[in-house]
């Protein structure tokens, strides 16, 4: 489509192998410009205790993919993710919202206003055939949107982690291939900056594909129409 930057990567960590990431969208000018880290910031390299394999999405492993998360915040010279003090039994969709939106702060931008249904279902697709969510559906006077696909990832906190810290140049992003590659740190950018808006409004799914690999899709739009939100930020 006109206008639409994508990215696209291929990440392989010591915890998970073979895991994808893409990204797109047609993004609105950024009023905020935010300078990306010099280069990707890898998982640590013993990589995640063993009850990522055996339950994923248990405290024990959501628990280490919190304090990666936090690595790679102290690594840019950020204090530590505060989240609520449920946030492991918190929907995988809510966790990928309260952290876009955690960064999205930190950096000065307007937060999303909240989940969308609507958009929630068009993240789904996205999970579905292992691709960025396509263009939002009409009702929302958009004025630009942004989305992001993983695959392959254990939980949602690690799949965020891929697109926010290990998307650039030294990862595995095929799209970053150079320094100044115009497709380094697009996911990063899709979630923290590219649809700077008071109303931008999220939709996020967790399912599987075709096959059965776990998936992770969020979609934000820059709404001009009144939405109305299943999980808000107010909230």
């Amino acid at each position: 489509m006109p206008g639409a930057r994508a990215a696209s990567s291929l990440v392989l960590t010591a915890a998970c192998a073979g895991l994808l990431l893409l990204a797109g969208g047609r993004p609105a000018s950024a009023a905020v410009t935010i300078v990306d880290p010099p280069a990707s910031i890898p998982l640590p390299a013993n990589g995640m205790p063993n009850a990522c394999y055996s339950d994923p999405t248990g405290a024990v492993c959501e628990n280490a993919a919190i304090d990666d998360l936090n690595s790679g915040r102290a690594a840019l010279g950020l204090g530590p993710y505060i989240l609520p003090s449920d946030f492991v039994s918190l929907q995988p969709t809510v966790q990928l919202f309260i952290l876009t939106n955690l960064d999205r702060i930190a950096y000065g931008v307007n937060p999303v206003a909240g989940l969308n249904s609507t958009l929630d279902a068009n993240s789904a697709v996205g999970v579905r055939d292992d691709a960025d969510p396509d263009s939002p559906p009409s009702g929302f006077g958009l004025t630009g949107w942004s989305s992001n696909w993983a695959g392959g990832f254990e939980n949602a906190l690690l799949a965020y982690y891929g697109w926010v810290y290990d998307d650039g140049f030294g990862s595995g992003n095929l799209d970053c291939t150079a320094r100044n590659a115009s497709g380094c740190w697009g996911h990063r950018e899709n979630v923290v900056f590219s649809e700077d808006s008071p109303t931008a409004v999220m939709g996020a799914a967790v399912g599987t594909d075709r096959p059965g690999t776990v998936g992770y899709a969020t979609q934000i739009v820059n709404a001009t129409a009144k939405a109305s939100y299943e999980y808000s930020w107010a909230k």
